[in-house]
């Protein structure tokens, strides 16, 4: 998985266009980004590279940074 993947999968969760998140952007200021968000968020990263993330730490995260680092030495490029 790239991070560019991961990224449209938070554009997706947010029911943002694909490429609508750069990576350095706080939450709380992406429109549609909720805990809603993050629950769908998780289940699309599950469903596309079968990996769970703890749900704690997406609740916990109030960065793109944050949630980026969830995927720590998976990321291809």
């Amino acid at each position: 998985m790239t991070r560019s993947e991961v990224l449209d999968l938070m554009c997706e969760a947010a029911r943002l266009p694909p490429g609508s998140i750069a990576g350095t952007e706080r939450l709380q200021a992406l429109p549609g980004w909720d805990s809603l968000a993050g629950v769908e968020f998780e289940m699309l990263v599950l469903s596309h590279f079968d990996l769970d993330l703890d749900t704690m730490q997406v609740t916990e995260a109030e960065t793109v940074p944050e949630l980026l680092a969830l995927f720590a030495g998976r990321l291809d490029g």
